[in-house]
């Protein structure tokens, strides 16, 4: 198995951007009165944000809670900071000549604001709302449509995720499974490989390399 293809997770994978979520729920939960506090909200990550606020049985002004929340969180997007050793990672892999894919549950133009504000190269963002005639996470579509996008064999992927719910993901689209330990989730299954950090990558890389030669 070659690797050329990485799918990324954004938030707790390439982003520490849990300050600026507890910011912005916190304003929510006050302006529209809500009982649930962060670490209900947080206990969902990696959903959409509609699904999340169903999850909590929050079924009232879902949309108005959603623009009060982006709104805040592009307030304080300085609270959201790339995880170390981010530029010099995706440095070796474009390097080494990998398609970088970012598939996340943020909307996509505080997605798209964040990366530009990492200074990051990738090849594609995807977001629920940018492919709204395929289920999100944790289904397996997306990723399955970045493999097809790419003409890329499953085997030849890596979906890199912090979530139970990327895990289901790539579990879905059959694709291997790096748990990104460093992130918000713990997940008991098996899994492709396990990193401590974004650098940890890199021996994988190496690894994968040397057993195709």
């Amino acid at each position: 198995m070659k690797i050329k293809l990485l799918i990324f997770d954004l938030d707790g994978v390439l982003i520490n951007s849990k300050k600026n979520m507890n910011l912005s729920w916190n304003f929510v939960k006050k302006k529209h009165d809500l009982n649930q506090n962060f670490n209900h909200y947080f206990k969902y990550i990696g959903l959409p944000f509609e699904k999340i606020l169903l999850k909590l049985n929050i079924k009232k002004n879902i949309q108005n809670i959603k623009c009060d929340y982006n709104f805040m969180s592009n307030k304080k997007i300085k609270y959201i900071k790339g995880f170390p050793k981010i530029k010099e990672t995706f440095s070796y892999l474009r390097k080494k000549k990998i398609i970088i894919t970012i598939l996340t549950s943020k909307d996509f133009l505080r997605s798209k604001k964040i990366l530009d504000k990492l200074k990051i190269c990738y090849d594609e963002l995807v977001c629920p709302e940018t492919k709204k005639n395929l289920k999100p996470k944790p289904s397996g579509e997306l990723p399955k449509y970045l493999i097809k996008k790419f003409k890329i064999k499953n085997k030849n992927a890596l979906f890199i995720g912090d979530t139970l719910f990327d895990y289901k993901s790539a579990n879905s689209a059959k694709i291997p499974f790096v748990f990104a330990a460093y992130g918000y989730g713990k997940i008991n299954g098996n899994y492709f490989a396990k990193i401590n950090s974004l650098v940890d990558l890199k021996k994988i890389i190496k690894k994968n390399e040397t057993n195709n030669k």
